[in-house]
């Protein structure tokens, strides 16, 4: 059996972030409760959310968030021309 690996939380942010297209972010509109708050708050376009105990799971601008703590990325973008693309950060909890 091998042993769990431990990831840093900023290589996690990067990792979720390496897979967002600015496609992406602009076919999921900014919804629901908590997903505009927190666009304002941060003064992004996007929310994207993860969850460490669901593999593969990652959610832009969801409508319903889990009740739970987020680890919270700097703000990111999908393209390094930032011009060009939309804002957003990387929300990541632990889903009950």
């Amino acid at each position: 059996m091998t042993e769990p690996q431990t990831i840093d939380i900023d290589d996690y942010f990067k990792d979720c972030a390496s897979s967002i297209t600015l496609d992406m972010l602009t076919k999921n509109p900014v919804t629901g409760s908590i997903t505009p708050h927190e666009c304002s708050k941060y003064k992004i376009r996007a929310c994207v959310v993860s969850y460490m105990n669901m593999h593969d799971c990652m959610c832009i601008n969801p409508i319903s968030w889990a009740n739970t703590s987020y680890y919270i990325s700097d703000t990111m973008y999908s393209d390094d021309d930032h011009e060009k693309n939309m804002p957003f950060r990387v929300f990541v909890g632990i889903k009950d």
